[in-house]
């Protein structure tokens, strides 16, 4: 319990209890003499009789003190705290009141919990903190309630703090019977927190389930008895059935099949991979989900349309395993499909029209003139076979009559982009010469610049006319298909151009000069400007987002921070034209806003810092004050047998005294009792070395005492070391700090250091000494470390200006330049795993800091470090209360 009401009940002073014992003795012994002089008149005076009283009680109170009441209040006192005493560790609120509602008593955690002070929330109505007990009628109300013992009440309610806010609460109501009176005891827990967990989680799954309900891709999920449990509005579109027809059946595959079979999602749900074969005709196993299929075909009756369908499924799954659903997407890729097979049919027209042409074609690369492609009427007009010019320059094969053709046929195709109706003159593979009308033009092969020459051969006028006429018709006939296919391309271009309107990224296609050609809507709603005046317009310019740079660009986009609007945004960049085409060469840049991703991240990414370095320095301090008991009970029990070997060696050595005083003068006596002959003993003392045996004892004893002190010294450092009750704020000698925390990092700084001592005046300074000599032992320890072999280790101490200065310096491997930056960052360790925490310097670096104080290091690779600390002479300002010490001292 908290407060007045917690505290042991009030029990009267030990000073105020002995007079009132002394007044109970004296008016009992009082009425007891004056009765016996009514009832026995013969005997002394009343008077007398009072006198006699006051003696007997001076003789028998403090009797009467020392061996009854005085154990009976220690037993009561100790009987009530240890009863209330678990109540003080309880983090819930405990709180007891009586059947009229009055609050009798309450623990800590009741006082934090509502608000209240300790005297404050006494006496007050429970309805006032636990509004909903007003109403509850099955609340025993009398002493002679027989079911009240058997009374529990478990239950979810509101609880109203101090300030007058509401919130939720969960209580555990018993009642108890003290004195044959009827009380109540509460525990109440707030469980506002898992409140707000349960309705985040809440609209987590209201915004997953609206995700899928309006994801523009058509899907549905099917539970893993084959019901429906999602069809999105998509699917709906897609489909023409809705959702309310679909949701909960298993009626899903009337929307692609005349008759009742199994979807994809119902091969996953039943792990069924050989009736796939027979259903689809192109299946395959999916790349993205584990346990996924894949499958695509033409569907005649789909939304009252024939559609070629892209089907794609996939369970979803727990943590242990078990199938959870199964989701299905529907891509309608009818377009597509017809594009590519009217694509397919152009290319091998294109193809059989090359082979068939009577004219000869060559293909060949404009560098180098390496042949790469030559149709049969190319072989036949020269008279070669295909593998004798494929791979082969013509200069190679000595095709030109006169170089100089090909260098003006060459030259003119530079000038004008292509050749027409060239005269040329070729050798045949026979010797002779053909008269050819030559046509070139210029085409992209795998990122190569390459010629199409065609070659009709004119040696006989009548075959070059009928020659032409064949070609003329054969053009127009490529004409036609590549106009009807420009036709199918730009509606497929259309069809693209709006759905990039629908897409709520930007989208922007540029040319080589960062023009814009092609943007979709969200792009021109964000510059403000009309999608007219964005073609042709720089990007930069239009879209004004800060940060962009070309090493930005260069790698492919990045992340970009508008200050103004207070947002981030993800920049990608897709290149375009890496064929070196300057007509098609550019970069696609998308854009996405990215504000509330970003921020969640970095808000999760910061609680979750806070809360290990949290959780890390509370585990040091829990472990430093473990040891700190453990080191001031070890003091304490070496403390002990330490007094008795001091003890007993003084004793000895005055017994050594005397022992030597008798000894001489026995000797003495001996001596004179021989009467000038010689001393019997005399040999035997000589013999037993008595004499050097005196003379070495009282070395031996002083030696011993002296190690017995060292002993003391160092117990007696430990221990102030690791007394928790001098952990507060008061006057202490800087070097009396020093001096006690070297004694105590003795044995790690003996054997690879010798530690040379400079101390300057320093007055008393006003701070936490057991902090201070942690960071003490931090420094030094660290010191010993950086030291390989032996070096040295020097520590002084001086006055600068207004600040008392401590220098730690060691001669070890000093501190790369790279990481000095980072030493005092919490978990930054240049240590093994396992062999520092990375917390020494933080800590360290905080409690000087809390000193109003600094700390600071010069360091050398290979020559050393030296640390730094200046402390104000008028040390701390104001001290912390002990609730309010943060940063305790932890391990290094």
């Amino acid at each position: 319990m908290s407060g007045n009401a917690r505290r042991p009940p009030r029990l009267l002073r030990p000073l105020s209890l002995f007079f009132v014992t002394l007044l109970i003795v004296f008016g009992i012994e009082t009425v007891v003499m004056f009765l016996i002089s009514v009832i026995l008149p013969g005997s002394d005076t009343p008077l007398k009789n009072f006198a006699d009283s006051c003696l007997l009680v001076l003789f028998s109170a403090p009797f009467v003190w020392r061996l009854v009441v005085r154990p009976l209040r220690a037993a009561a006192l100790s009987e009530v705290t240890r009863a209330q005493a678990p109540l003080e560790h309880i983090i819930d609120a405990v709180i007891c009141f009586d059947t009229t509602g009055a609050i009798t008593s309450v623990n800590a955690a009741a006082g934090k919990l509502f608000g209240y002070p300790d005297p404050e929330i006494l006496g007050q109505q429970i309805n006032r903190l636990i509004p909903d007990l007003a109403d509850r009628r099955e609340l025993p109300t009398h002493t002679g309630n027989q079911a009240a013992p058997n009374f529990r009440l478990d239950t979810e309610t509101t609880g109203r703090h101090r300030d007058g806010h509401l919130f939720p609460a969960e209580i555990y109501l018993s009642t108890i019977r003290v004195a044959n009176r009827l009380s109540f005891v509460a525990i109440v827990h707030d469980i506002g927190e898992r409140k707000d967990m349960e309705q985040a989680l809440a609209r987590q799954r209201d915004l997953s389930l609206r995700l899928v309900q309006y994801c523009a891709v058509p899907c549905f999920v099917l539970a893993p008895d084959h019901t429906v449990l999602v069809w999105n509005k998509a699917c709906e579109e897609l489909t023409g059935i809705k959702a309310a027809t679909m949701l909960g059946t298993s009626d899903h595959w009337q929307a692609f099949y005349p008759q009742q079979r199994p979807t994809l999602a119902d091969l996953v749900i039943s792990d069924d991979r050989q009736d796939i074969t027979h259903l689809y005709e192109k299946h395959a196993r999916s790349p993205f989900v584990e346990g996924g299929l894949q499958g695509e075909g033409w569907y005649h009756n789909v939304g009252s349309k024939e559609r070629y369908l892209f089907f794609d499924a996939g369970p979803v799954r727990n943590d242990n395993g078990e199938l959870l659903a199964v989701i299905e997407t529907l891509e309608d890729i009818t377009d597509r499909k017809m594009t590519e097979e009217a694509l397919r049919t152009s290319e091998d027209k294109f193809n059989r029209a090359f082979h068939a042409s009577p004219d000869g074609i060559a293909i060949s690369r404009k560098a180098d003139g390496v042949i790469i492609d030559v149709n049969e009427a190319f072989t036949t007009i020269l008279g070669y076979a295909r593998d004798e010019v494929l791979g082969r320059s013509a200069g190679e094969i000595g095709l030109w009559v006169n170089s100089d053709e090909r260098t003006r046929m060459i030259e003119q195709v530079e000038r004008v982009g292509r050749v027409r109706d060239l005269e040329i003159r070729l050798r045949a593979k026979t010797g002779g010469v053909r008269t050819l009308l030559c046509s070139v033009d210029q085409l992209q092969l795998n990122g190569e610049a390459c010629l199409i020459i065609i070659e009709r051969d004119i040696t006989a006028q009548k075959e070059n006319e009928r020659l032409l006429l064949k070609s003329k018709a054969e053009l127009t006939v490529r004409h036609e298909q590549l106009t009807a296919l420009f036709n199918q391309v730009e509606t497929v271009k259309r069809e693209w151009e709006r759905t990039m309107d629908c897409i709520n990224d930007m989208v922007i296609l540029l040319d080589r000069q960062g023009k814009v050609k092609r943007c979709n809507r969200a792009t021109a709603e964000f510059a403000g400007i009309p999608y007219e005046e964005l073609l042709g317009a720089d990007w930069q310019e239009a879209i004004k987002l800060p940060g962009i740079s070309a090493a930005t660009l260069a790698d492919r986009g990045g992340e970009i921070y508008h200050e103004q609007l207070n947002r981030w945004f993800n920049l990608t960049c897709y290149p375009l034209g890496d064929d070196g085409a300057a007509e098609e060469s550019g970069v696609v840049i998308t854009i996405h806003d990215a504000t509330e991703t970003k921020q969640a991240s970095m808000a999760v990414e910061q609680a979750y810092t806070e809360l290990k370095e949290a959780q890390a320095q509370i585990l040091q301090r829990e472990k430093m004050a473990s040891i700190g008991q453990l080191a001031a009970g070890i003091a304490h029990e070496i403390n002990n047998p330490t007094g008795f070997i001091m003890s007993n060696l003084g004793t000895l050595g005055k017994y050594q005294e005397r022992l030597a005083a008798f000894l001489e003068a026995q000797s003495s006596a001996l001596a004179a009792t021989a009467a000038g002959g010689e001393d019997e003993l005399a040999p035997l003392r000589r013999q037993l070395k008595i004499d050097h045996i005196l003379a070495d004892i009282p070395s031996l004893i002083a030696e011993s005492l002296d190690g017995a002190e060292r002993v003391k010294k160092i117990v007696q450092d430990l221990k102030s070391f690791s007394r928790v009750d001098e952990a507060d704020c008061k006057m202490a000698n800087i070097v009396d700090c020093l001096e006690s925390t070297i004694n105590i990092v003795w044995n790690e700084l003996k054997y690879k250091a010798t530690l040379h001592k400079e101390y300057g005046e320093l007055p008393p300074l006003r701070c936490y000494p057991q902090q201070l000599n942690q960071v003490f032992m931090n420094l030094l320890v660290n010191a010993s470390h950086a030291i390989d072999k032996q070096g040295e280790i020097t520590v002084r101490t001086w006055c600068e200006e207004n600040n008392a200065c401590i220098a730690i310096a060691d001669t070890g491997c000093g501190i790369p330049e790279a990481i000095r930056s980072r030493i005092f960052e919490p978990f930054f360790t240049t240590k093994e795993v396992g062999k520092g925490t990375g917390l020494g310097l933080s800590i360290s670096y905080d409690i000087i800091k809390k000193h109003g104080g600094d700390i600071s290091l010069e360091s050398e690779v290979g020559r050393g470090t030296t640390f730094t600390i200046r402390l104000p002479l008028d040390g701390i300002a104001k001290c912390h209360a002990p609730d309010q010490r943060e940063n305790s001292p932890a391990g290094a």
